[in-house]
């Protein structure tokens, strides 16, 4: 029977891993590594190192909870509907969905602090389903049927601090298991399950040059009456899927490691923010965005004596500490490091924060595709009624929303030029924030 589940484990694991190759060698669970964020995938998958109050972003990067609690109370995302993943595989039950929700609270607001500090709690959730199988066992036993699929549930804390800077610190517990085969055998019991605990670490700093000039001059720097100067640098850190354990489906079989990763990115952003609103009117914008990814496994093949062709060293491998091969200057300013590094390129262009479109591209190991996406803001609207109206307005669910409310949908799509699986996957998702 073990020949006939290692078949089933097989296809199914290879209907998956043929998106994700690493140059250092395949990994467990790669369904982790997969962009959570509607909003990132329109990017090629860019989430970690930009600002964004999408509920998602703290997948890619804990930091981000840190960094949305200064300003928002509450935070929710879903995927509207689930995505249809890796659509050239034709198997209609192969889905990927993702839901988020957080909430914080800026301390300042309840505690007279002498700067900024807030706290963030979150939880997410990540359900891969690979779908349906069909297996006949030998002999007289009966068909069964099962549904394999790979989830993951994440709790994360975070903190921010906003002195000149703001700064966003954040750690993320998970609990993942994959069901790829779940069978029972006489000799060794339930096969084909795993469960593994892991952990996450994010920073993230948004730097606002000409906010931090407007501090120091004591006065708001402006170009046109009104009207002030946006620039911002965003630089981000973050460590995903850390833990010694590696992964295994059978009893006594060498693991297999966790997909282990370090990302940096770095993007900036200019544009125009119009006062005539009091909340502030980003009336456009402009990001350019870089982020590097080094999967962190090294794989060392079999060795074998040539003479007697014994095998001197099994086919092995472990985890590379610190940055592994990236490097700041070359993957994020250059835009060099393929094929050592992940290198993800984006960039997203706003009108009056209701209308944004953006595009992408990924260069990895045995992957590459380019993306593009849009998103529609409630907020934008809101601000731009404003604007028309001059605050006039005197509703008060109108006023309430304009102050504290945004809805936000986001699309995304994915093409590759060879017709790969990754052409023709498309994310939609909505997220809701309360401020």
């Amino acid at each position: 029977m073990m020949k006939y589940v290692t078949l089933i484990a097989f296809a199914i694991t290879n209907i998956f891993s043929t998106s994700f190759v690493f140059a250092q060698g395949e990994t467990a669970l790669p369904f982790l590594l997969i962009t959570s964020s509607p909003e990132g995938n329109g990017m090629a998958g860019i989430s970690a190192s930009v600002l964004t109050d999408n509920a998602t972003a703290p997948i890619a990067n804990p930091g981000q909870l840190g960094l949305q609690s200064l300003t928002n109370y509450f935070s929710a995302s879903t995927y509207a509907p689930k995505t249809q993943w890796l659509p050239q595989f034709q198997q209609s039950d192969l889905t990927y969905l993702s839901s988020s929700v957080n909430a914080g609270i800026n301390l300042r607001r309840v505690i007279p602090l002498p700067i900024p500090v807030s706290i963030g709690f979150g939880y997410s959730h990540i359900f891969l389903n690979l779908g349906k199988y069909t297996y006949q066992p030998p002999g007289p036993d009966p068909e069964l049927i099962f549904e394999a699929y790979e989830k993951s549930d994440n709790f994360t804390f975070g903190v921010g601090v906003d002195y000149f800077i703001q700064a966003g610190i954040g750690f993320t517990s998970k609990s993942v298991k994959s069901v790829l085969f779940p069978f029972t055998t006489q000799s060794i019991g339930v096969v084909g399950i795993e469960e593994v605990s892991t952990n996450d670490f994010g920073i993230i700093a948004h730097i606002p040059v000409f906010g931090i000039v407007s501090k120091l001059r004591s006065e708001p720097l402006t170009i046109f009456p009104n009207t002030e100067p946006l620039f911002d640098i965003i630089l981000g850190y973050a460590r995903t899927n850390l833990g010694d354990k590696g992964v295994t489906y059978f009893p006594n079989e060498p693991p297999d490691p966790l997909p282990r990763a370090a990302t940096i990115g770095l993007s900036w952003k200019a544009g125009l923010i119009s006062h005539t609103v009091p909340q502030g009117w980003e009336v456009v914008s402009f990001t350019i965005a870089r982020e590097a990814q080094d999967i962190l496994v090294n794989r060392f093949p079999e060795v074998i004596d040539s003479n007697t062709g014994f095998t001197v060293q099994p086919a092995g491998w472990d985890y590379q500490n610190g940055f592994g091969d990236l490097q700041f200057f070359k993957n994020l300013i250059l835009g060099e490091g393929y094929p050592e590094v992940w290198l993800r390129k984006g960039w997203q262009a706003s009108v009056g924060e209701f209308m944004i479109v953006r595009g992408g591209s990924l260069h990895a190991p045995g992957l590459d595709y380019t993306s593009e996406g849009f998103a529609f803001r409630l907020s934008g609207v809101l601000k731009f009624v404003s604007f028309l109206t001059r605050g006039n307005v005197s509703a008060s669910l109108y006023r309430f929303a304009l102050d504290h409310l945004d809805l936000q949908y986001d699309h995304a799509s994915e093409s590759q030029s060879d017709g790969g699986p990754r052409s023709g996957t498309t994310y939609n998702g909505l997220n809701l924030i309360i401020k």
